[in-house]
């Protein structure tokens, strides 16, 4: 996987379609995740998404602040830091997914609506960077 240096590294992605992964750095807190409802957050996160056409455009909504909540990330992104994120135009969503659920324990439910996963985000340690940066199918 392609660690993202600046959002202009998508520009070539602008109406293309791709796998991502937001790593989120979460104070310690509970929180109202729409119909999930409340969850405790302690540490590090990864978030495993997609975008049909557009990745730059995905990727860059999740980086605003004014916008109307419509998936669970949007409720945790407003009281977490992005601190890296990583892309692909060659793996899936769920190929990203089964390998870092593979590594690291999930929260139940979040963000995975359309997937045969229980989840998307992972609860992670430092290891992750290595970890996706050596991801190869």
């Amino acid at each position: 996987m392609n660690r993202l240096a600046e959002l202009t590294e998508l520009d070539e992605l602008k109406n293309k379609s791709g796998s991502y992964v937001l790593i989120l750095n979460v104070p310690a807190t509970s929180l109202k995740i729409g119909s999930l409802g409340l969850i405790d957050f302690v540490c590090s996160y990864a978030y495993v998404g997609s975008a049909k056409s557009g990745l730059l455009n995905r990727v860059k909504r999740h980086f605003g602040q004014d916008k109307k909540f419509h998936w669970h990330i949007d409720y945790l992104l407003a009281r977490s830091e992005i601190t890296a994120v990583y892309w692909s135009q060659e793996l899936n969503e769920q190929e990203i997914a089964d390998f870092v659920s593979s590594r690291f324990g999930s929260v139940p439910g979040f963000g995975a609506s359309d997937s045969r996963l229980d989840s998307h985000l992972f609860q992670v340690d430092s290891s992750i960077d290595l970890i996706l940066k050596s991801f190869k199918p």
